[in-house]
This record gives structure tokens, C-alpha cells and sequence, in this order.
């Protein structure tokens, strides 16, 4: 069950609830660059739509909120990619959620994501088990380090844009204990 509604600016909180009732079974659902639904709507959809594996949500700057997040991390145990881009009303708080309720979570791509301040708490980064991760203007070498020492899955990091990050951090990527580094 694959869906692909990007780009459908007009698509509502009406129509979340639709799908959450119509599309249990969805695997798959591309909502992004969507901006006339709701935090509310995101929510109702997460309570319904627990099968999703892939949910995009980037450009869905008023809906994309630690709020949201939390009800992901509640309901969506199965996700493994989750596209944030440009989604600046994500926090700190948000992120942890996700550690925590979406243990399969492989790919998290929060490319302009600039609430973000600090992703370095080791039991959040260990528990996000990272395969692929974009995190990019949100890390600094605190961050990178934390990654390094706590995402042992890690096999690819994307770091561009990051105007923080040192020397030092990059030394001690090169020379974690990562598996299987592909690419740094």
C-alpha cells in the first residue's frame, strides 16, 4: 500500500481522516510539500495508519511539530525512514520520541531542521540505531562524537552544512567502532 500525495496543497484534515479510515493497510505515504492540514490531523492519521514503514513529511513546516512526533513515536513502532526536511518546528523533544517509540527507525533525514540544538544524549542516539542518517544543520561536534561512540549500525552519515563541526569530530568518526562504515 503506497501512496504518494506530495505537492497536494489543498489536502486537509478531511482528508487525513479519509485515509485513516479508508487506508489502514498503508505502508508507504508521501505527504510532502502538504501545507493546509493540521497537527491535529497528522495525530488522528498516526492512530489509524499503524502499518507505515516510510512516511514523508518534509516541507510540512505546520504540522511537523514535537507534538506530532510524539503521536509517531507512539503509533508507528514499525517506521523505518521518516523524512523531516525543512521542517523547523521540530525540537530536541521530538527527536527523542522517536528514539524511543520507533525502535526499526533506519533512515531520518532532518536536513534544515534548526530547533534542533542538541542530539548527543547517548541513550537517544543508541536508540535510534541509525543505518542511514541525515541530520544535516543540526550537529556539532558534541553530536558527531555522540554518533561515533553510540550508533554502532551507523553506515552512512551525511554532515554537509554543518558549520560546527571540527577537525576533532571528523578524527574520531574515521576511527569509531562503526560496522560497516560506508561513508562519512
Amino acid at each position: 500500500q503506497d501512496l504518494d500525495l506530495s505537492k497536494s496543497f489543498k489536502l486537509g484534515d478531511r482528508s487525513l481522516y479519509a485515509l485513516a479510515h479508508g487506508c489502514r493497510n498503508l505502508t508507504k505515504l508521501n505527504i510532502s510539500g502538504c501545507t493546509s492540514f493540521s497537527n491535529e490531523g497528522l495525530e488522528y492519521l498516526t492512530k489509524f495508519c499503524r502499518k507505515l514503514k516510510i512516511l514523508n513529511l518534509c516541507g510540512c513546516v505546520k504540522v511537523a511539530t514535537d507534538c506530532a512526533l510524539q503521536a509517531i513515536g507512539q503509533n508507528y513502532n514499525m517506521l523505518h525512514s521518516l523524512n523531516l526536511g525543512w521542517c523547523d518546528n521540530i525540537g530536541d523533544l521530538g527527536v527523542t520520541s522517536l528514539a524511543y517509540g520507533c525502535p526499526d527507525l533506519r533512515c531520518l533525514d532532518m536536513c534544515g531542521c534548526v530547533r534542533i540544538t542538541c542530539i548527543n544524549g547517548r541513550q537517544t542516539l543508541h536508540a535510534l540505531k541509525m543505518r542511514t542518517d541525515q541530520l544535516l544543520h543540526c550537529i556539532a561536534d558534541d553530536s558527531a562524537i555522540a554518533l561515533a561512540s553510540g550508533c554502532l549500525h551507523l553506515r552512512s552519515l551525511s554532515l554537509y552544512y554543518c558549520g560546527n563541526i571540527t577537525d576533532r569530530a571528523m578524527y574520531l568518526l574515521a576511527h569509531s567502532r562503526v560496522k560497516n562504515k560506508a561513508s562519512i
